[in-house]
């Protein structure tokens, strides 16, 4: 980009405390990728950061434990790309292992099945050079579902939060998706927790955002965020056991204030109670032995609407019925598509 077509860059953010240092030298990004049973679409999430406008330093990939044929796909780049192969020990641990190998300023995460816009590394690093006080940037992205643009991620119902940040994290991940993170912070706060299989990002993004770490979006969607039928965000109730996992961790932190620990416990009943009414539709559908088991959970809960409850007592009661009901109305064994916001 010539210095006559360089312009200013929208980063949503609060305003720096004082001036702050300008950057002497541009931002280097490393893309670091985790990739397990990819082989379908890792070639094209590598193509998409290898045609970016503002080349990243290195693309890193931790192949965990693939045996579709990843290895394969990967060993077609050669040099381009680096390659660090692993027994399976999950989505968190292959993303530790390649930020870890990584040598650049951010670490910026893709996964395997989604794509960057060309020129999204140019747009973060104008950001950044801007806003020089920023430790974790992000952009807008779209949502697709097996091809089909959805919507933004960002928008009127789901917004990026600016004010009273530590409380927003305690009841969703606000930060969006393929975070570029400094890497020495990441390293600071020991990266993703391997322990939580799901709704990893979010876990992480708390444990910032309450160690005061600074975020910035970009409103731009340069992300191209693929969601296909089974998908690991589209499963619903391994989704909610995961966000169930993170607030029952994070409320184990002693430092929360009151506030805050009054905020998250009423985010981790609600969490508990979506997630009683999706194993519900879940047993209904695939005709789980636990379905009387999932019903009585949700007739049980005096803080569910009284006509979920009432389902639920008829499913309790009524099995048969009950799945020929859910089977004309046409439900998904997820019970709806989830859009995923972490």
């Amino acid at each position: 980009m010539s210095a006559e077509e360089k312009k200013s860059v929208e980063v949503v953010a609060p305003l720096p405390e004082g001036p702050g240092e300008p950057r002497k030298e541009p931002p280097t990004f490393s893309v670091t990728i985790a990739a397990y049973e990819a082989a379908a679409t890792i070639g094209e999430a590598v193509d998409s950061v290898l045609a970016q406008t503002y080349p990243a330093a290195e693309i890193v990939v931790c192949d965990d434990g693939s045996a579709d044929g990843t290895g394969e796909v990967l060993a077609r780049y050669g040099d381009a790309v680096t390659v660090i192969r692993q027994e399976n020990r999950g989505a968190s641990a292959a993303r530790n292992t390649a930020i870890a190998a990584a040598g650049s300023e951010f670490v910026v995460n893709l996964d395997a099945d989604d794509l960057f816009l060309p020129n999204r590394l140019e747009v973060m690093a104008a950001a950044l050079t801007e806003r020089p006080d920023l430790d974790v940037l992000t952009t807008d992205a779209t949502l697709e579902f097996d091809g089909r643009p959805l919507r933004r991620n960002f928008g009127p119902d789901f917004r990026y939060a600016v004010d009273d940040r530590r409380l927003a994290i305690l009841d969703r991940c606000w930060v969006g998706v393929c975070w570029a993170t400094r890497r020495e912070v990441m390293l600071a706060y020991g990266g993703y927790d391997e322990s939580i299989k799901n709704a990893e990002d979010w876990e992480l993004a708390i444990r910032l955002v309450l160690g005061g770490v600074t975020f910035g979006l970009v409103p731009e969607p340069l992300v191209r965020y693929r969601l296909r039928p089974g998908s690991l965000s589209n499963q619903g109730p391994s989704l909610l056991e995961g966000q169930v996992q993170v607030l029952e961790k994070t409320l184990a932190n002693e430092d929360l204030s009151d506030e805050e620990r009054t905020f998250a416990t009423t985010a981790l009943d609600r969490f508990r109670r979506e997630l009683s009414r999706t194993r519900l539709r879940e047993s209904l559908v695939k005709r789980s032995p636990t379905l009387r088991r999932d019903a009585l959970a949700v007739m049980k809960d005096p803080e569910l609407p009284l006509g979920s409850r009432a389902k639920a007592a008829m499913t309790y009661a009524l099995p048969s019925l009950a799945r020929r009901l859910v089977a004309r109305r046409g439900s998904t064994t997820s019970g709806g598509l989830r859009i995923p916001v972490d």
